[in-house]
This record gives C-alpha cells, structure tokens and sequence, in this order.
C-alpha cells in the first residue's frame, strides 16, 4: 500500500490530495489516505481510497505519534509515501520514522526559511520524484532538484467540476445566516479558517460589492464547519467568489477563467505566502495552463512509484 500524507489543519492538503487520488484507479487501489484535520470527516465520502483521521490524542504526544506511524505501516505493508506540501512533515516527523520507505512530494509553494526553523534545520531522506503545482522558493527548488527528479505540473490542480450548484431545497439548511445561495446568486464568500478571518473576508466582500457598478445582489457565505464540502458544488451558482488566496481557491479561478471574477484577500499563514500568488496571478505568470491538471500529476505519481518499486508490490 501506499501512505498518501495529508497531516495538516485545513481542507487544503485534503482537497488536493483528493483531486489527484480520484484521477487515478491505481491510487484509488493502492493507497490510504491520513488526515489529522478537524474537517477531515468531511471528504470521507468524496475519497476514492480509505481515509484515516489520527486522533487528538495521538497527535498530542511526539513518541506517540511515531508508534503510531510505525504500526501503521506494518498493519498496512506500506511501501511508499506520497507527501503534500512538506517534505520531512510538518514539524519534521519524517526525518525520524520511516526513514527507509521511498518518498514522492506534491510540492507547492512553501516559506522554507520558516520550515526549516520548524525542522530545526535538520534533513531526512528526500523525495525522489516531486510534481512542483506551482514556482518553488529558489533555495528549496535545488534542494529539491539535488536530491530528485522534479516535474512541474503547469496547470490548476482541483477537485473536479461541478457544473452547477445543488437546488435550493437541497443545501438550504447548511446556509449560514448571511443568505441562503439561490442558483442565479451573486456574490459568495468562501474559506475554512477561523471566525476573525471570515470576518476579515466578508468586510472585504461588501467593499467589493459597494464598487460594483451594478446591484451587487446579497452576499452568502459558505464555511466547511457547517458541513458545506466541497466548495465547488456551490461555487459554480456564482459570479463573484470572495476568498483567501490559498492555492486551492487560486487554483479553482485559474480553471474557471472568464465564467466568472474571483476577488482575493491574502492572509498571513507560517508556511505559504499568499501575497506573492495573488502577484503572480495578477501578472499572468502563476500557471499557463487554465484545464485541470489533476490526471497529469496523478500520471506522474503513478510512474514515479512503479518505477521505485516492483509492481507485484502493489497487488
């Protein structure tokens, strides 16, 4: 089996791991997903392999959380790790237990002078194969390029299209109590972090809707804490998309060029730098392609991994 390591707080990590797991039948055969969010129980049903959330009290202690992966990996016959975004984990676990396994990273753009103070500087066994979604920090790409073989994947991964969002009757008790979100709506916000965030993005929303020459209409919000996954079911009904700029959300806008306008709020977070993607989009240099390029990457993990071990392995 294969580990696909998704350990982290929000649906980022979930959500792109998913839409490079569901294009591709041998991950969906060979892989276990872990998840240590606290919105992990959403994707459960939108996941096309197993998904296991660690629990509180696993993730409380170090020792304990390194039990835990090592016996998670023998109960498993795990013989390969697909990581996403952090390379040696996110506090650097993986410099430290299953150090043997060969290792694939879904790499993103990461802050690495801040992860390496997490990591305290130190290294652990490198991926051998890294499908790049976006442009590197200069340092960590050729400590990557070093240590590996990196393919970057010039298009937008997303979870998948959804042409049009549910009916009315279908969502309206998930809606929170800024609008209910009508098939023809306007203007939605959309993000996952905490309440003084979301406030943040709705201020920015109605400033947004107070320049718009038109009548902007009402301004919905959707949060995944009112179990409302995935966001493009819902997105679909709108014209303007209010949001952070993660790369999820960047991602969703770069696949939906010209269907409709997305106006992005860059928030400060440890280990991604939003202000520098929201530039990038802005100037026309953060991908070149706008199709989804989910199945592309899927393509290249499922190579990478064939390629580092025997595929009767895999059965």
């Amino acid at each position: 089996m294969i580990l696909y390591y998704a350990i982290g707080g929000g649906l980022g990590h979930l959500t792109r791991s998913l839409a490079i797991i569901n294009r591709s039948p041998f991950l969906q055969a060979n892989a276990r997903l872990i998840a240590s969010s606290p919105l992990a129980h959403m994707i459960t049903r939108y996941a096309g392999c197993p998904v296991d959330i660690v629990s509180e009290d696993i993730l409380g202690s170090r020792r304990t959380y390194y039990s835990f992966l090592e016996e998670y990996a023998v109960t498993h016959a795990i013989r390969a790790i697909v990581t996403d975004t952090f390379p040696f984990g996110i506090v650097g676990e993986l410099i430290d237990v299953l150090v043997k396994l060969p290792r694939v990273l879904v790499a993103r753009y990461l802050k690495y002078d801040a992860y390496k103070i997490r990591v305290r500087h130190r290294e652990g066994p490198y991926p051998s194969h890294v499908p790049a979604v976006e442009e590197l920090d200069e340092e960590y790409l050729e400590k990557l390029r070093d240590n590996g073989d990196i393919y970057f994947i010039d298009g937008p991964i997303v979870l998948g299209d959804f042409p049009c969002a549910p009916s009315v009757e279908d969502i309206d008790e998930d809606i929170d109590d800024n609008g209910s979100i009508s098939m023809n709506g306007r203007w939605l916000v959309v993000h996952s972090g905490p309440p003084a965030e979301r406030k943040a993005l709705n201020d920015f929303a109605r400033m947004q809707m107070t320049a718009c020459d038109d009548d902007p209409g009402k301004l919905c919000s959707i949060y995944p804490d009112d179990d409302i996954y995935p966001a493009e079911r819902y997105i679909a009904g709108f014209t303007h998309v209010v949001s952070a700029c993660g790369y999820n959300m960047a991602a969703i806008s770069h696949a939906a060029k010209n269907r409709r306008v997305h106006h992005f709020h860059p928030l400060d977070r440890q280990f991604d730098d939003q202000v520098l993607r929201l530039q990038r989009l802005r100037e026309g240099r953060w991908l070149n392609k706008n199709v989804d390029c989910s199945t592309e990457a899927a393509r290249f993990i499922e190579t990478a991994l064939t390629d580092l071990l025997p595929t009767e392995l895999w059965k």
